[in-house]
């Protein structure tokens, strides 16, 4: 897989929308399921984060979104936006083991109703994360 520097820095930015309150396993299972789906889908990694729906951080449902404006502000004088790019490169470049065993995707734990692609579909949890394998 050729990695360009924008692929890091969405990769990066897409951790921070998703994962910033995450511990660092928690932010290295986001980053592996976008090198998971990436590899799943034949895809770049930045085009895998930008794909409609994918990831919610990068959705633009609403006119004013705090968390897409904080997602593209953060740079390195900020110590979590660091931590979402060390994770990025750890697992884009395969420094740190899969967390995930090869999850695609995830949830946050507090989604209600569950979606029904992910309905009795659990694989594992990490933090406030529950991941998902095998979905289609």
């Amino acid at each position: 897989m050729n990695v360009t520097v924008r692929d890091v820095d969405v990769v990066a930015r897409t951790i921070f929308g998703e994962a910033r309150g995450e511990t660092d396993l928690g932010k290295l299972a986001v980053a592996w399921v976008i090198v998971n789906r990436a590899k799943k889908y034949n895809q770049g990694l930045a085009e895998t984060c930008l794909k409609s729906t994918h990831f919610s951080a990068w959705n633009n449902s609403r006119d004013h979104d705090d968390n897409q404006l904080k997602m593209m502000m953060a740079d390195e004088s900020d110590s979590i936006f660091i931590r979402c790019k060390i994770a990025a490169f750890s697992a884009i470049f395969r420094l740190k083991g899969d967390p995930t065993k090869g999850a695609t995707h995830y949830i946050a734990d507090y989604l209600d109703p569950v979606p029904s692609w992910a309905a009795g579909k659990l694989y594992l949890s990490i933090g406030r994360h529950k991941f998902y394998s095998g979905i289609a």
